[in-house]
């Protein structure tokens, strides 16, 4: 019998089968890597170890349910928050006849809204009627308001911000740059004042000046003070001061 033709017959069906499965003509196995294997897992069995991307392991950039957001969150929510002018803080302001305040009550369309304090010093709110508010800070005033009101309101929430002052003043004439009236809403001593009307004119008598306060008198040579002798000369201004400058 002759073997030659079966042999050769073996030999080409083994060609064939190995050109199908050879690795240019194979198809990658369905593996852990493959979406819909991750996705519809053999029943029964348990999922083969996957290698996830570095989208699929990033940590999330979202701040936890605190809103700690990481340790740089502290900086960014004081950059948010611009700081208070401490210049003109009304905190520590006494309120005057005549000056101006905002007062917020929540939700209180009626209660909320600009109110100036009359001559006598008193102001007047609905529901609580009137009352003195000259000689109160701004947080005095909203506390009393505040107390006044939990007779007609539950829990009020009030907030009190001064707007305008027209009550507390001091005086600049003769021979400064900026004279007149000028808002005394924060401390401010004789050489503040003088540097804020602009300074001097040409004639102006710097050694000569004058506070006038009521029936007193006190003098202010601006020569020395500002090389540091007679300190004790660049006194606090209080309301109703007037500040002389002669001129020669």
């Amino acid at each position: 019998m002759n073997l030659l033709p079966k042999i050769a017959a073996a030999l080409l069906v083994a060609g064939l089968v190995a050109g199908q499965t050879s690795p240019a003509n194979s198809q990658p196995p369905v593996g852990a890597s493959d979406p819909a294997a991750q996705a519809n897992p053999a029943p029964g069995g348990s999922a083969p170890a996957a290698t996830s991307s570095p989208a699929a392991v990033a940590p999330s950039a979202k701040p936890d349910a605190g809103g700690s957001g990481g340790p740089n969150a502290a900086s960014t929510h004081a950059a948010a928050q611009p700081g208070k002018p401490a210049a003109t803080d009304s905190a520590l302001y006494v309120l005057g006849p005549n000056d101006v305040v905002e007062v917020s009550v929540w939700r209180d369309v009626n209660l909320s809204r600009t109110y100036a304090i009359g001559p006598d010093g008193r102001m007047s709110m609905h529901l609580i009627n009137d009352f003195k508010a000259a000689g109160l800070t701004v947080p005095e005033l909203r506390d009393l308001i505040t107390e006044k009101l939990k007779g007609f309101i539950n829990d009020p929430q009030v907030n009190v911000q001064l707007l305008r002052v027209n009550s507390k003043k001091y005086l600049l004439v003769g021979g400064v740059l900026r004279g007149g009236p000028v808002t005394l809403l924060q401390e401010t001593t004789v050489l503040d004042a003088l540097a804020a009307a602009g300074g001097f004119k040409d004639f102006a008598n710097k050694k000569k000046i004058v506070i006038r306060r009521g029936t007193k008198t006190f003098p202010f040579n601006y020569n020395d003070v500002i090389k540091g002798k007679h300190t004790e000369q660049n006194i606090q201004l209080q309301d109703g001061d007037i500040i002389i400058v002669p001129e020669q």
